[in-house]
């Protein structure tokens, strides 16, 4: 679900929660969020497909560098991938592959490099987020989110915004992400930046500690 305030569908719950558990709520700004795959925090790439070997600075690593501003600072795939899968997809790990809950993952998709060159029709469109708990095998994950990036591929570079969505609270040690289209481009799919967020968390009163993902789950 795309929504551009990650908090404001669940505070009204996470309130009542709190009245019942005895718990108190942690800071729930957004800016408060930090980018769990990031390299600066720690994340890493562990495998993918659909880099092109004549261009190797713009491979998946690119989704997670902090930077999106020249084409060697973002990704570019090819919509089929020469390893024969049906779609690029790269899958992500946390800082030591420790398991995380997450509920929201962003995108910056229109790159300066896209505009400046009118190869905005490469930008990703139709995706999908898989986690798994495991392993990286393909029958490890399972299917948390599948949505559009949908926004005008003509607008200016400067006005661009970061576009967010918002799904429910999973427990996942690996993120994959699979490009199913773009905005019509015939070989490659690019993406500036991927984010992945943890869950709302609950600060405990005494010795109880909990979260969001595992409230949820108990349930």
């Amino acid at each position: 679900m795309r929504d551009r305030c990650y908090f404001s569908s669940k505070l009204p719950v996470m309130f009542s929660l709190l009245l019942l558990f005895g718990i108190g709520l942690a800071d729930a700004k957004e800016d408060d969020r930090s980018n769990l795959v990031s390299v600066e925090n720690g994340g890493q790439l562990v495998e993918s497909v659909g880099s092109l070997p004549d261009w190797p600075d713009e491979d998946w690593n690119g989704a997670i560098d902090g930077v999106w501003e020249t084409w060697a600072e973002t990704v570019t795939m090819f919509n089929s991938p020469q390893e024969g899968d049906d779609h690029p997809w790269a899958i992500f790990a946390f800082k030591d592959e420790a398991a995380q809950v997450i509920d929201a993952v962003s995108f910056f998709m229109i790159t300066k490099a896209a505009i400046d060159e009118g190869s905005q029709t490469r930008s990703g469109k139709d995706f999908q987020i898989l986690v798994s708990t495991s392993g990286t095998n393909e029958t490890d994950f399972g299917l948390a989110l599948e949505d559009t990036v949908d926004f005008d591929i003509n607008t200016p570079f400067e006005d661009e915004e970061w576009v967010n969505f918002t799904f429910d609270a999973v427990r996942a040690k690996y993120v994959k992400l699979v490009f199913l289209s773009n905005y019509g481009d015939g070989t490659y799919t690019s993406l500036g930046e991927l984010a992945v967020y943890g869950s709302l968390a609950v600060r405990p009163l005494g010795k109880a500690s909990t979260t969001w993902g595992e409230i949820k789950s108990s349930r």
